[in-house]
């Protein structure tokens, strides 16, 4: 009988070692808040020991386990500090995702999380709001 072939590895090429690969089905099989696995960006992390001390709570994270959640990931905003956080939980990439190197940083999505997350947003928007009604009340 033959032995079980090894599990495939790819290299990463930021740390020259060897990241695991999983399937689908691996990450679907840790979808419990006791055994709790996502995929964002291609990455398969292990969030079991973040559950608690999510920001969010343990339920927000629990409830889509097991699956790719990058859309939910970036839909909120994380900031870069919480990006950085991740990588401490990452265990491998997803199969088909072998050049992943994990979440992205928000200056290379590209996004504003950033500056939202500075209070900028409230500000710009309480200026419109003043500004508007200045026009209102002066062109009556």
């Amino acid at each position: 009988m033959p032995l079980a072939s090894a599990p495939d590895h790819s290299t990463d090429e930021t740390t020259k070692e060897s990241v695991r690969v999983y399937t689908k089905a691996e990450v679907k099989a840790h979808d419990k808040s006791d055994d709790c696995w996502v995929v964002i960006h291609g990455s398969v992390y292990d969030v079991t020991d973040f559950l608690e001390s999510h920001p969010g709570g343990p339920e927000v994270i629990s409830t889509i386990s097991g699956g790719n959640v990058t859309e939910d990931f970036e839909e909120i905003g994380h900031s870069d500090e919480a990006r950085r956080q991740a990588k401490a939980h990452r265990i491998g990439v997803l199969e088909g995702h072998e050049e992943s190197q994990g979440i992205p940083m928000n200056s290379e999505l590209g996004t504003n999380a950033g500056v939202i997350s500075m209070g900028v947003l409230p500000v710009i928007l309480i200026a419109g709001v003043a500004y508007l009604a200045y026009h209102v009340m002066s062109s009556s």
